[in-house]
């Protein structure tokens, strides 16, 4: 899942979608995640994981999430 979140993540940063992050944009986002209150962070990560942007985490958003998730790693081995 870190890839598809890596991605998400630079897809906000990247609001102009340029295929670069400016200072300027760098500096807005982490700006408004860090000096935010827990309600704008909380929105920020709901975004993150709104795949269409469709301002809902509908099942295909919740299928994209689990699809990309390392699930081999989290579950432990049997010897």
């Amino acid at each position: 899942m870190p890839g598809i979140l890596a991605e998400r993540v630079y897809t906000k940063y990247d609001k102009a979608g340029k295929g670069y992050v400016s200072l300027k944009e760098f500096v807005d986002i982490s700006i408004s995640f860090f000096s935010s209150v827990f309600e704008d962070k909380v929105r920020i990560v709901f975004e993150l994981f709104d795949f269409n942007n469709d301002s809902k985490i509908d099942a295909e958003d919740v299928r994209t999430i689990i699809s990309h998730m390392p699930l081999q790693k989290m579950v432990p081995q049997i010897l």
